[in-house]
């Protein structure tokens, strides 16, 4: 049975309050993520190539959505149908001002 969206969210906020305050594990997770996400106990799709990465003052990762001109697999239109979904911890603030510029920096203890 797949893992709920509450499932996953709960394993990777864990996971990232883990991965922040603990240099080994963050080291591992980064050189072996499924293992690792395993341990918070979410089950990575076989399929999926998935990496754990950080942010740092000096390189900044932007993550884009899939294509949305693309076809989707019966199996992942399955997930989107099902509800299911395996994504990302993401940043809990907008990224746009009402005036439709970015921010200058994060909010401090925002993680991404």
């Amino acid at each position: 049975m797949p893992q709920t969206s509450a499932e996953i969210r709960h394993g990777l906020a864990s996971l990232s309050e883990a991965y922040n305050s603990d240099a080994v594990l963050s080291s591992r997770a980064e050189a072996d993520p499924r293992t690792v996400l395993a341990e918070y106990g979410l089950d990575v799709p076989e399929e999926l190539d998935v990496r754990i990465v950080s942010n740092t003052s000096e390189i900044e990762h932007i993550v884009f959505p899939p294509n949305p001109n693309s076809e989707l697999s019966d199996e992942a239109l399955s997930l989107v149908v099902g509800g299911g979904s395996w994504g990302t911890l993401s940043c809990p603030i907008s990224t746009a001002s009402s005036t439709g510029s970015m921010p200058d920096q994060m909010p401090s203890g925002t993680t991404t």
